[in-house]
């Protein structure tokens, strides 16, 4: 799989529908079958992929923006499988429990030629283009961050943490783990930073709500936010999360989010309790 991170979001080019978009190539599935681009702004993502003759992408249900004549639509499991309904229904369930819909949904290019599709977030922020291929194969990702990708990758709930981090992490209760061959496209609110652990510095803590993914050798819990008077009047909560390096592994990567959607809408339903 080729990674291509060509920034050039200050060429304008002119899209198909007349429309007038910046365009910044993200990467390639593999075996180059399907090729995501990000259109317009990086804070309001319009994501275009070009889907090859015969090849898939998957993506959450309800991000699907335009669809060409010639693409076929269904749903899927977590797995990729097309199971009968009961099995369907419990292999689904583990995304459920994760933050996730219950199916993914594949689109399926029947035709000759290289079809081009469109998909938008529901979440004012950043698409995090992954090469599963550079981190090992897999990442663990919070609740909610899976937004699309090649086909024939996994999407499942995963314990990570101790028993305590899976009560008192808030917002990452259950993770997910994406894996197999292939690209992923996360999405997380605001700005995302990638944060690199090493043996100098093994361990970062973040808020629960901030979290988006980490590598999968790396290690979650929860920590007390401070002493007894910082939690009740600090007004940064009780519990952090924290992403610690293993002793004997020599680096991992964290991505944290700037504008957890979650807690802006905490904060609306504050100020509005009717």
């Amino acid at each position: 799989m080729s990674f291509d991170h060509n920034n050039s979001s200050s060429d304008s080019q002119t899209d198909d529908d007349g429309g007038d978009f910046g365009k910044e190539r993200l990467l390639q599935g593999a075996n180059e079958d399907v090729t995501f681009t990000l259109l317009g702004t990086s804070d309001f993502p319009l994501i275009e992929c070009v889907i090859q003759p015969g090849c898939s992408v998957c993506a959450e249900p309800g991000r699907m923006i335009g669809m060409p004549e010639g693409i076929h639509f269904h749903t899927i499991t977590g797995d990729g499988t097309e199971a009968g309904f009961l099995s369907r229904m419990g292999k689904a369930a583990s995304r459920m429990f994760s933050g996730e819909s219950f199916f993914l949904a594949r689109f399926t290019n029947d035709t000759e030629n290289p079809q081009t599709m469109r998909f938008g977030t529901v979440v004012p922020g950043t698409v995090v283009p992954i090469n599963l291929a550079d981190y090992g194969g897999e990442i663990i990702g919070a609740g909610g961050v899976y937004f699309c990708g090649s086909d024939g990758l996994t999407v499942e709930s995963c314990f990570k943490q101790r028993l305590g981090a899976a009560f008192f992490g808030g917002e990452n209760f259950i993770l997910q783990r994406i894996a197999g061959e292939g690209a992923v496209l996360l999405q997380g609110g605001g700005v995302v930073v990638k944060q690199e652990l090493t043996p100098e510095r093994p361990m970062i803590r973040v808020d629960t709500g901030c979290l988006v993914a980490f590598t999968s050798n790396l290690e979650y819990n929860v920590a007390l936010a401070g002493g007894l008077k910082s939690m009740i009047f600090g007004g940064e909560g009780i519990f952090h999360a924290t992403i610690s390096l293993p002793r004997g592994h020599q680096g991992g990567f964290v991505w944290i989010e700037s504008f957890p959607y979650s807690k802006y809408l905490s904060i609306i339903k504050s100020m509005y309790a009717h």
